[in-house]
């Protein structure tokens, strides 16, 4: 990942609206923890506020070329200030930007499933995708662990990553995503893999018994798993996204 965040200014609004920098941050020291603010270079596609306005509810707002990321909102608390308004998005590669997608979150305290990336409409966590789809990779977390799991045809122990105490009460936690690859960065440490057990973003065919057709979309559940808000988490204040 690029140690400089070219991306996004992650909108976290408890206190105030976040500031734009330009120049590069040093990264051998975390995020600011003491505010629900991230600091970064405000040149996005799109973002999306999760901490409940008084209005009850969050906001989202970018410029989203192509309209390749779309997204709304599900549910979640509506208790003013709260980070757990939650939000399913779709991102299509075929229409994107880029190769790659650059996610950037900002957390509050991360509780249960804050963020669900995978490749079929009903990923559920933990390599589950209720029989959608062959080429069901996805990543997670489960409160401070990170989790990476590949599709069903990769082979009986489908877990990729276990990365226990990777994303940090008031801070920030990237990921990359491209067709067979996951980076990860929460500012103290990058790591990346590539597998042809992870995402199929290049289109693909899957031999799913509810066929997709050719695999270019990964969809991401923001405060909740994808396939819905059964499984679902608190503490997740901001994401944005930058097309790489």
């Amino acid at each position: 990942m690029d140690r400089q965040l070219s991306g996004l200014c992650l909108l976290v609004m408890l206190f105030g609206s976040c500031k734009a920098e330009s120049a590069r941050l040093d990264l051998s020291k975390p995020i600011v923890r003491y505010t629900y603010k991230c600091i970064v270079d405000f040149q996005g596609d799109s973002y999306y506020d999760l901490v409940t306005r008084t209005d009850g509810y969050g906001s989202i707002s970018g410029l989203n070329p192509s309209w390749a990321i779309s997204a709304s909102f599900t549910g979640g608390s509506r208790s003013t200030g709260a980070c757990a308004r939650q939000a399913l998005a779709k991102i299509d590669f075929n229409a994107g930007a880029g190769k790659k997608l650059r996610i950037d979150m900002c957390f509050k305290t991360p509780s249960g499933k804050n963020f669900n990336i995978g490749d079929s409409i009903s990923n559920n966590g933990y390599a589950g995708d209720s029989n959608h789809q062959r080429n069901d990779a996805e990543i997670q977390n489960d409160g401070t662990k990170f989790l990476a799991f590949s599709h069903d045809d990769y082979g009986s122990d489908r877990t990729l990553v276990d990365a226990p105490d990777t994303i940090q009460p008031y801070s920030s936690f990237s990921v990359e995503i491209g067709d067979n690859y996951v980076g990860w960065d929460n500012y103290k440490v990058i790591r990346s893999l590539n597998s042809t057990g992870l995402f199929a973003l290049n289109g693909q065919a899957d031999k799913g018994p509810r066929n997709p057709g050719p695999n270019y979309d990964i969809f991401m559940g923001m405060n909740r798993v994808v396939h819905g808000a059964y499984r679902k988490g608190t503490g997740l204040c901001a994401v944005g996204f930058k097309w790489l």
